[in-house]
């Protein structure tokens, strides 16, 4: 606002807080009415928000699908919840009606300690699997007949689990994918609903896609279509040498990571800054020894992250 910048919110529809009104901002401080320690930013976009910044002619709203969330994909399992796990999704899924709220309180109960985490991957692209009940309620009472949290002190708690759930795999369970006509239906509600949802929401046309953590199939592009929006992401594997210049089909946007970290082979080297930035553009718009200017500044940060620099 301050320097007249525009840009554009993508949205799950899962995670608008329904129920919200407009919460101070760094205005109010600025006119004294709140200090800045008092300023919360943990929680999602009301209705009220996304007016107030579609009405300030900087801020736009576009599609992001529903839950961006994670779905069991297989029978095999991988981890097991416990203290300190990483799965949010997996209480986006059992509640979803609290997922406006994940940043700003505790979920770690919406779920059983010792609950199966199966292999799985982005909604998009998921085939879902249903497990059979019995599998979590009966680990669950496993870790709570072991001393709830504390069973998780023990060293050997994976392998107890492991012995446990292959017991319980053995004994004929009620499990199960979704079809192909489920899924569909699922992806519909994903792509075409929300959008129409976030529509009807803003009161404003939805006809730019940003894909959930940049995963789609060609089932899901045809939704996209079939919806009405003229243009969606690409996943940067995909992105190749599109610049989006004239001449290009439109329908697809290339993607630029801008940090705040880069990272090379799973290592974190260095913060991005202003410079790698504007090298990063320069190679995107195919300015003359760009690329060559961008590695050699990548080079440079990746030998000061190994001697400490």
């Amino acid at each position: 606002k301050k320097l007249g910048m525009k840009s554009t919110v993508f949205v799950s529809t899962d995670f608008i807080d329904r129920g919200g009104g407009v919460r101070p901002t760094t205005d109010d401080v600025g006119d004294a009415r709140i200090e800045a320690g008092d300023l919360d930013w943990r929680g999602f976009l009301s209705p009220a928000e996304m007016e107030r910044m579609i009405n300030s002619q900087l801020v736009e709203i576009q599609g992001h699908c529903r839950t961006h969330t994670w779905y069991f994909t297989s029978n095999r399992i991988v981890d097991f919840n416990h203290p300190g796990a990483r799965y949010p999704w997996l209480a986006w899924n059992a509640r979803p009606d609290r997922k406006p709220f994940y940043m700003a309180e505790d979920q770690s109960e919406f779920v059983p300690w010792g609950s199966p985490v199966y292999e799985h991957k982005e909604a998009l692209i998921a085939r879902r699997y249903f497990p059979d009940p019995k599998v979590e309620a009966e680990l669950a009472a496993t870790v709570r007949d072991r001393g709830g949290r504390d069973f998780f002190l023990d060293p050997d708690w994976r392998r107890v689990l492991a012995e446990a759930a292959a017991e319980l795999r053995g004994a004929g369970l009620a499990d199960g994918f979704e079809t192909e006509g489920q899924r569909l239906t699922r992806l519909r509600e994903e792509i075409v609903l929300a959008k129409r949802e976030l529509s009807d929401l803003t009161g404003r046309p939805v006809e730019f896609l940003c894909w959930p953590n940049g995963k789609y199939d060609n089932t899901c592009v045809g939704l996209a279509r079939e919806a009405g929006f003229r243009a969606w992401t690409l996943r940067s594997t995909d992105r190749g040498m599109r610049r989006n210049v004239p001449g290009e089909d439109p329908e697809w946007i290339r993607r630029l990571d801008v940090g705040p970290w880069w990272f090379c082979r799973g290592r974190k080297v260095c913060r991005l800054d202003g410079e790698f930035l504007e090298r990063l553009i320069a190679d995107y718009k195919g300015f003359a020894f760009a690329g060559f200017r961008l590695k050699w500044y990548k080079m440079e940060k990746f030998v000061e992250s190994l001697f400490g620099g």
